[in-house]
């Protein structure tokens, strides 16, 4: 069986979801699919078991065999060089790897610039003891080599890339700085019902509010504002 991964959620991929089980018998499967944050929810609620991803990455990480397209050519744009570009299959690499591939130019670069290096530190470093045998051993064995090597092709795609990752990265940092302030929120206004309920039969109780939000503007910034009554 073949697993399928689409690129959007909207009439092209609800048209391909709806049509695909009537025709594939059994020989396709979709493994996923990446939805724009605004749409994901509506994207669950339709797709029941298949999984929704906000990250291309993560998309890949299902391990499709085929990726179809179904948000135009600003997708293709954004997602499609990302994917094929540097001529490696990421999907069943793990996120240090694919931070490598975004900061090196190819395996023979990191390879040099990195195996190579740290081999040198480890077996050469000492004029008096140096061990040429563990330092070819080491390049042998810490080489990114065969299906795990790469060239990119260009330098646009290399940078796009590197955008990419970094803008998923931010998207997380996000998400993760919401929940907290959430949380956070929770907690000051459960610690402000408290205090307000013993204080009631003083008369009109005195209490304070904090109110904390992610910074649009500012990926893992936010915004306090703290109010009070009289």
């Amino acid at each position: 069986m073949k697993r399928v991964a689409l690129i959007g959620y909207g009439a092209i991929a609800a048209g391909v979801v709806q049509t695909l089980p009537r025709h594939a018998d059994g020989r396709l499967a979709i493994v996923g699919v990446l939805a724009r944050p605004d749409g994901a929810a509506t994207a669950r609620a339709r797709l029941g078991d298949v999984p929704v991803f906000a990250r291309l990455e993560d998309l890949l990480g299902a391990n499709p065999d085929i990726v179809v397209e179904c948000a135009g050519h600003a997708a293709l744009a954004a997602h499609g060089e990302a994917v094929l570009a540097a001529g490696i299959d990421l999907s069943q690499q793990d996120d240090e790897f694919r931070r490598i591939v975004g900061a090196f130019a190819s395996s023979e670069e990191y390879n040099l610039l990195v195996v190579t290096r740290d081999a040198a530190n480890l077996y050469l470093s000492d004029p008096n003891h140096q061990d040429l045998a563990s330092y070819r051993a080491y390049i042998e064995q810490h080489s990114l080599k065969g299906d795990m090597s790469w060239q990119w092709s260009d330098e646009g795609s290399f940078d796009r890339y590197g955008s990419q990752r970094k803008s998923a990265q931010k998207a997380g940092l996000r998400s993760n700085t919401a929940l907290a302030l959430a949380v956070a929120n929770r907690l000051v206004s459960s610690l402000h019902a408290a205090r307000a309920a013993g204080r009631m039969h003083a008369g009109a109780p005195q209490g304070w509010r904090l109110d904390l939000d992610p910074d649009p503007t500012s990926p893992g910034a936010f915004r306090a504002a703290l109010s009070t009554n009289f």
